[in-house]
């Protein structure tokens, strides 16, 4: 008999996380769920240490190793292929779950069916305090997302990150945040969503994916979330369920230019080409042109100061407009398909990043 939940988990590179992702999954409370796993053709002992979990699980899991990199999107895609699960969790693989995750989330989309995606309160996970034999001491109080926000600019990101998560934070959204349940978001982080894959299937692209495969990796969740607002389905944020993220390429605490910029300092050329190319693909297939007209010089401006700071830093990232350009005939049919199933006004889509 199928389970109501799939957890998709696409690995690579991950061995040293894989005991402690495995000792979260088998304490969840939840029986409904089955695991999938997809590895990208580990270069280290990923495979092996999978493998040495798999003789003792209380869940049903299957496992496929590929001779390449699909990547993060190729890897998912190809998972969500092969299942027509209710719900589908969206599983990285340097997590440690909270023993409720699986079940509070699949509850709550059981509980709002206008909802299309939820997610837990993502916390930063200190693995370096693992490595050294602290683990209880690695779960800190600090925040590594609470969802996706935009901003006027179409600047997007992982929301109040680095934020220490308590009653007495010295950000007053987090203190008022700390007594509620849940809160909208403009989307979820793909570290650790479960979407209901009715709705799912409603924003998938031409090709019947739910993930552009020209991204490969990074963004795809904001292209994502873009596309299920535009359908008219919300995404929340369960504050009470909390899980663990070793996250790399973390983005700065602070919203400042000087900020971003270090930030980008410290990217490899893979993750800023990738990230800059589909951040513009990601506006070129969603915004609505009544938008770009209003917001067209907050746009600019944004935009223009990225392209300087990469002409004197990094132009490497440019050739990731090679792809775009190239990819522009699939780009427009994929921007036309979204466009015949938008549910949402372009008035409604702008109350997102008035709010910021």
């Amino acid at each position: 008999m199928s389970k109501k939940i799939v957890v998709q988990l696409v690995t690579w590179n991950g061995e040293k996380y894989i005991p402690l992702l495995f000792d979260s999954l088998k304490k969840q409370t939840s029986t409904d769920w089955e695991l999938l796993i997809l590895d990208n053709n580990s270069e280290d002992g990923t495979v092996a240490a999978i493998e040495t979990q798999l003789d003792d699980l209380p869940f049903p899991v299957t496992f496929y190793k590929e001779q390449k990199n699909y990547g993060f999107v190729g890897g998912h895609n190809r998972l969500y292929d092969t299942h027509t699960a209710e719900y589908v969790v969206l599983l990285n693989q340097d997590m440690y779950l909270d023993k409720q995750c699986f079940g509070a989330m699949a509850e709550y989309l059981d509980q709002y069916a206008e909802v299309a995606a939820v997610s837990p309160r993502l916390m930063r996970w200190d693995f370096a305090r693992v490595e050294a034999g602290n683990l209880e001491d690695s779960f800190s109080e600090y925040i590594d997302a609470l969802g996706l926000r935009i901003f006027r600019n179409r600047r997007v990101v992982e929301q109040y990150t680095q934020e220490r998560w308590a009653e007495d934070s010295t950000h007053g959204d987090i203190r008022n945040l700390y007594t509620k349940e849940t809160f909208a978001v403009f989307g979820v982080s793909g570290a650790l969503p479960m979407y209901r894959n009715s709705m799912l299937k409603k924003a998938c692209l031409t090709d019947g994916k739910v993930f552009d495969e020209m991204y490969h990796a990074y963004k795809e969740d904001v292209d994502l979330a873009y596309r299920l607002q535009s359908c008219g389905f919300g995404s929340v944020i369960l504050l009470g369920v909390e899980a663990f993220h070793d996250r790399t390429g973390a983005g700065p605490r602070e919203l400042s230019d000087r900020a971003a910029s270090n930030n980008k300092k410290n990217q490899s050329s893979f993750v800023a080409c990738n990230s800059y190319k589909n951040h513009l693909m990601t506006l070129y297939k969603n915004e609505y042109w009544q938008n770009i007209v209003l917001d067209f010089p907050y746009i600019l401006w944004y935009e223009l100061k990225k392209g300087v700071w990469f002409l004197c830093n990094n132009r490497k990232v440019f050739t990731g407009l090679g792809c775009f350009f190239a990819h522009r005939k699939v780009l427009s049919a994929n921007r036309k398909h979204i466009r015949q199933h938008c549910n949402t006004s372009w008035k409604e889509m702008r109350l997102w990043w008035n709010k910021t």
